[in-house]
């Protein structure tokens, strides 16, 4: 008997590539788009593979639509992605630290020609430090990218950034209230494409739910999972769920951490700590859940390159991802002026720590930690990073002497960086 595919899921994904080659071409779809389809079941009829008849039909529409070839797969340079509990790794085993860049419209550029913005940014990011951009796969409201025009260039984005040595982090399900009627289980099978380069993030803040998403996707991002190989986060939380654990059960977490002090006044904390001392709740997810975190958006108005810095090396500290997010980084233009500032602060920050250095995260005040005490009145927060003799303290928030009481044979070996209002010190014991 002839090995027919299914009929709703196969056939499905060949109709919208064929639609998203008239989309290529600029050309609306006719009824003669139809005959691609049964000239492969009657291939599959006379015994040739489904996907082998596809490729030559394929091909041979894009002919018949005026479209060169499409380019010859490129080995990638940069290593697939795996995880392992709460860490990733790439196929050699060696640890992967998440360090991204907001680049929601890189997808977009690519499909209206920009390739040499589009390299450029990926160089940009690459030669600064970070290795994941994070990138949207379907929009509405920032600006206008249809899905199936998206998923026409998304291996050309792909291969785009693996020559650069960076990975894209591609958000499926986007402003899907804009969309309605649209096959939301579709868009994440058509985000699902085998290549080294492709983290998944099945939706934007969808725990609670934003107003530019529709309700119905949170069991089905919760419920989907890809086929290819990709990392998969099954949707980000944001708002005050810095530790929920509605979406924990993908291989790792995206959360948008809290960015009050801009919205929220805090009396105990009026100088504006609190969004960068909450990057500490990632580690209580991860200990929760077992799965590496991403502070995956964070507050974005506030660029006091302390504070930038602060977080950088907090999320190292904490052995969780970390993504550099701001307003020109919505419409993929490089950081300046005082972004600029910011975010080379926060790259000075993931790599003060030294890669080869893994450690254990220690709060202040814990039995087994090298701080006893200090002044809470003087510094907000004070983590640390041990390893077997040598480890890291950050200190954040200081408004003078934070009066350490030093414990377990631990002392201060070496000031890493040192500003008014934060200080990391290599520590000894």
């Amino acid at each position: 008997m002839p090995n027919y595919p299914d009929e709703n899921s196969w056939w499905n994904g060949f109709t919208q590539e064929v639609n998203a080659l008239y989309i290529e071409a600029d050309k609306p779809p006719d009824d003669g788009r139809f005959k691609w389809f049964s000239r492969t079941g009657y291939d599959i009829g006379a015994g040739l593979e489904a996907e082998a008849s596809k490729a030559k039909h394929m091909a041979e529409l894009r002919s018949a639509l005026g479209l060169p070839p499409p380019p010859a797969p490129v080995p990638s340079p940069v290593l697939r992605l795996k995880a392992e509990g709460r860490r990733l790794v790439d196929e050699s085993g060696k640890p992967f630290r998440y360090r991204g860049l907001t680049s929601f419209r890189l997808l977009e550029q690519v499909t209206k020609g920009q390739l040499i913005a589009v390299d450029d940014t990926l160089r940009r990011a690459k030669a600064s430090g970070a290795n994941v951009v994070r990138v949207f796969a379907m929009c509405w409201n920032l600006f206008k990218l249809w899905p199936l025009v998206g998923r026409a260039y998304l291996l050309t984005l792909l291969d785009m950034a693996a020559k650069q040595g960076m990975y894209v982090e591609l958000v499926c399900l986007v402003d899907t209230r804009s969309f309605p009627g649209m096959d939301f289980r579709a868009q994440l099978d058509r985000c699902d494409v085998d290549h080294p380069a492709l983290l998944l993030e099945g939706a934007n803040e969808i725990e609670p739910v934003h107003p530019t998403q529709d309700p119905s996707i949170v069991a089905l991002c919760k419920a989907w999972r890809p086929q290819n190989g990709a990392l998969y986060s099954e949707g980000s939380t944001h708002d005050t769920s810095d530790e929920s654990t509605a979406l924990s059960n993908g291989d790792y977490c995206t959360v948008h951490f809290d960015r009050a002090n801009g919205d929220v006044i805090d009396e105990d904390d009026p100088n504006g700590w609190r969004f960068v001392r909450h990057q500490k709740e990632g580690w209580n997810l991860s200990q929760l859940v077992g799965r590496y975190v991403v502070s995956d958006e964070p507050r974005r108005d506030d660029l006091t390159p302390a504070k930038h810095f602060a977080m950088g090396a907090l999320a190292r500290i904490c052995g969780m991802g970390d993504l550099f997010h701001y307003r020109d980084g919505l419409q993929s233009s490089p950081p300046q002026d005082d972004e600029l500032r910011a975010y080379e602060a926060r790259c000075a920050g993931w790599s003060t720590i030294p890669d080869n250095f893994e450690g254990t995260f220690k709060n202040s005040m814990w039995a087994d930690g090298p701080v006893k005490s200090f002044d809470t009145t003087k510094t907000v927060r004070i983590y640390h990073s041990l390893g077997a003799s040598e480890g890291y303290s950050l200190i954040i928030g200081k408004s003078g002497d934070p009066r350490i009481e030093w414990q377990n044979s631990w002392r201060p070996s070496a000031v890493l960086y040192d500003s008014p209002n934060v200080q990391l010190l290599r520590i000894s014991q």
